[in-house]
């Protein structure tokens, strides 16, 4: 049985890609041998309902960086890096680069891991093409590629790397927003037609309105989309505090405002 690779990513978080047989590497990581894992642990602050915050602390602090004022806090030991020879790169501990994640979902941002419901998927199954084979990128925990499947779609739904690999004939998909436009930039080299839920501001963003202004359409839900989070166990849902439409891209929708009733 294949076991998780030990390598750290340039995120310092461990790889979730399985090693190849007879190592401890999956081999997709040049020249890193594998580091000590920086240990995240829970926020310690407590909420406006006096309960403690489910969000994991930043790197080097027992906060998540939400709470004003925050409390204090102690730091966090630094992991050991081995070097083999010397590293093309300085690995990054604070902060986001630009560098694709390796992961379906961002293991850096925990506001990108929400997934999407079946309702959220149901609400436009009338505007998903049934004679397209869908690629689902973003695997989260498997349950969006699967809520299409039973709304009768023929999916591609895998726990792998968007940045390298390519399926299916349209994009449908939540993606992590912290990447939305590395993500939008890959899908318009593709040339991939998709329809993917996004923040509603995305409008003002110039890079955006620079790339679809003339192709992109918008399907705007009856009620703010509900997302549930990956760690969730029950059935409640949550909305956040700004809409999300769809945005379609090479969709030939009937019309480029749809309005969902």
């Amino acid at each position: 049985m294949a076991t998780q690779c030990t390598a750290m990513t340039k995120k310092n978080k461990q790889c979730k890609n399985k090693a190849k047989p007879g190592s401890t590497c999956c081999a997709l990581h040049g020249d890193v041998t594998p580091a000590v894992k920086l240990v995240r642990e829970q926020c310690s602050a407590i909420t406006k309902k006096n309960k403690q915050c489910k969000n994991k602390a930043k790197p080097g602090s027992t906060c998540c960086g939400r709470h004003q004022p925050a409390p204090e806090v102690t730091p966090v030991q630094k992991p050991v890096v081995e070097k083999v020879d010397e590293l093309k790169e300085e690995i990054e501990v604070d902060g986001l680069d630009e560098q694709p994640c390796k992961v379906g979902f961002t293991g850096d941002v925990d506001s990108d891991n929400y997934r999407t419901t079946k309702d959220g998927w149901e609400n436009i199954k009338g505007y998903i093409p049934k004679d397209k084979v869908i690629w689902e990128p973003f695997y989260c925990d498997g349950s969006s590629g699967e809520h299409l499947r039973q709304l009768g779609f023929e999916v591609i739904h895998r726990e792998e790397d968007f940045f390298e690999n390519n399926h299916g004939d349209v994009v449908v998909s939540n993606p992590p927003f912290s990447k939305k436009k590395q993500v939008l930039k890959r899908l318009m080299a593709l040339d991939k037609p998709f329809i993917m839920i996004l923040p509603s501001m995305m409008l003002a963003y110039k890079y955006f309105q620079e790339d679809f202004a003339n192709e992109i359409q918008i399907i705007i839900p009856a009620s703010r989309i509900a997302f549930k989070h990956l760690d969730q166990k029950d059935d409640k849902k949550y909305s956040p505090p700004f809409a999300a439409f769809y945005f379609c891209w090479k969709m030939d929708l009937p019309k480029d405002l749809i309005w969902l009733r």
